[in-house]
């Protein structure tokens, strides 16, 4: 283990101590043959690791998407399997711990799927643990003071688009968000379809 290896061990654990005792953080990593979790909590790092294919993870990260995306079809088989591939391994740890707020550092095909979405058996996972995504961004700003004047830009498509279905409900659901007129939370601007151009979005 180098000592850059172990200075940043040292200095991400600093960093989950100050958010608090009941905060962890996971990172993962896939190879051709495993998906590893590296568990941070304030007192103690902690490695484990499923064996499976990267092929074959692909394919229920896939076969997952799938199911959420039609009604029809009830999630929760596909969302156990990536539950015991993804989470089991860690699961007594994070109990052990008391952790209330799992943050993830996620790569490959998982950035793809809602962990919130996953299934232990008994429920969704989301009803366990606040699960917020955890990027080199977001690490920079993770200790900044709350503030309370948020403002939001909501842009989205409501027509057909090439081979996509048209999705009307993306009005209303940006609108639910931004207060650009009496609905909304957060004072901002919308820009739907012809409006939702490059230029707007930077």
């Amino acid at each position: 283990v180098s000592e850059f290896t172990l200075k940043t061990a040292k200095e991400t654990q600093s960093l989950i101590k100050k958010l608090g005792p009941d905060v962890a953080l996971v990172q993962y990593l896939i190879t051709d043959q495993s998906v590893n979790m590296l568990l941070t909590t304030g007192d103690a790092q902690v490695a484990r690791s499923t064996s499976i294919k990267l092929s074959e993870l692909n394919l229920r990260v896939a076969a997952f998407r799938r199911t959420l995306r039609d009604p029809k079809i009830d999630p929760t088989s596909n969302a156990k399997i990536l539950y015991d591939i993804l989470v089991r391994p860690i699961e007594n740890d994070l109990k052990q711990a008391n952790v209330k707020t799992v943050m993830l550092s996620l790569t490959g095909s998982l950035s793809y799927i809602p962990f919130s979405a996953l299934h232990d058996g008994n429920d969704f996972i989301v009803k366990r643990w606040r699960l917020p995504i955890y990027t080199t961004v977001t690490k920079a700003k993770l200790l900044d003071p709350v503030h309370d004047r948020w403002t939001a830009a909501g842009l989205g498509l409501t027509r057909k688009v090439g081979n996509f279905s048209p999705l009307p409900a993306v009005k209303d659901e940006i609108q639910s968000i931004v207060k650009a007129g009496k609905k909304g939370i957060l004072p901002g601007e919308i820009y739907l379809d012809e409006a939702f151009t490059a230029k707007k979005l930077r």
